[in-house]
C-alpha cells in the first residue's frame, strides 16, 4: 500500500467515526483486526468487537469528533496524531467503577494511533492516550 493510501485510510477511519457510520468504519479493517487501547488496557480481536468499543465511546461522548493533526508513514505502518473532543453524557466504566455523565467537555489533544496495514485495510491499531487527563476533564477525579 502506498504512503498516501495509508494516510487516506487513516483519515477515512476518523471520518467514518465522526459520521457514526459503522459500515464505513468497519470497511477500514480486516476481519481479524486487532485493537489495543493502552489507556484502558482493552485489547480485542475482530472487527465486530472493535466496533463495539467505538459504539461504547459514542454512548459516553455522543458528539465526539476527531481530527488528524499529523500522519507519518513508514512502510506498511503509520503514526497519526489526533485530537478528540466531545461532551461527557453517558456512563463511563473504569477500573475504579462507573462514572455517570457530567455534561463536561473533554479535549484529548494528543491521542496517537499506530496503524499496521495489510492489503488495503488496517490489520492492527494501537491507541495511546492520557486516561488520567480525560478523567480530570470530565470531573471524574478529585
Amino acid at each position: 500500500m502506498a504512503d498516501q493510501d495509508i494516510v487516506n485510510l487513516a483519515r477515512e477511519m476518523i471520518t467514518a467515526q465522526n459520521a457514526h457510520d459503522n459500515a464505513r468504519l468497519g470497511a477500514t479493517v480486516t476481519d481479524d483486526f486487532i485493537y489495543d487501547e493502552f489507556g484502558t488496557h482493552r485489547r480485542v480481536q475482530g472487527r465486530q468487537e472493535w466496533l463495539e468499543i467505538w459504539q461504547g465511546w459514542r454512548q459516553v461522548f455522543p458528539d465526539v469528533k476527531g481530527s488528524v493533526k499529523n500522519i507519518f508513514v513508514r512502510g506498511n505502518q503509520a503514526l497519526a496524531e489526533t485530537v478528540w473532543d466531545g461532551t461527557f453524557r453517558g456512563d463511563l466504566v473504569t477500573p475504579g467503577g462507573t462514572v455517570s455523565g457530567t455534561g463536561k467537555r473533554m479535549e484529548q489533544l494528543a491521542v496517537a494511533f499506530v496503524y499496521t496495514a495489510e492489503g488495503r485495510k488496517f490489520k492492527e491499531v494501537h491507541a495511546y492516550f492520557d486516561l488520567m487527563d480525560l478523567l480530570r476533564q470530565i470531573g471524574a477525579t478529585p
